[in-house]
């Protein structure tokens, strides 16, 4: 639970500091916003995993599995903060940002296979920030 906490306030961080790069095609974040988006998706996915498992283990080893695969993710945005610090290029930034995502959804679909769970896991990961993402702009 300490881990899951800990990887879903780092990923909040770096999300807010990243939302400002991507302005002027994502309205600036700000932490509170990142904060309740990564809370939610946390929650979304577990209400869909309680339809296909009661495992409470099944549960915990996903959602350690998705705040790892969130906080890479991330982590893997600060390069193109260092960079957008040097050149402030948005659609760099966006590039970037797409790419980490693919590969963030590659990862997720790999372990959500390895721990035996349903591809729609997947889907509704991505559904949930489409959704909150649609209504944001």
């Amino acid at each position: 639970i300490a881990y899951i906490l800990f990887a879903w306030l780092v990923s909040s961080l770096m999300l807010t500091q990243y939302a400002a790069a991507l302005n002027p095609y994502l309205a600036e974040g700000f932490f509170g916003r990142e904060f309740l988006i990564g809370g939610g998706q946390i929650i979304f996915q577990i209400v869909l995993l309680l339809l296909f498992t009661r495992d409470k283990v099944k549960i915990f080893d996903y959602l350690g599995n998705l705040m790892t695969v969130s906080i890479a993710g991330s982590l893997l945005l600060f390069p193109s903060l260092i960079i957008g610090e040097l050149y402030s290029n948005a659609l760099f930034a966006l590039l970037y940002f797409g790419f980490i995502v693919m590969w963030m959804f590659v990862e997720h679909w790999r372990r959500v296979k390895l721990l035996g769970l349903p591809i729609i896991v997947c889907f509704s990961w991505v559904a949930y920030r489409l959704i909150v993402l649609y209504f944001i702009i």
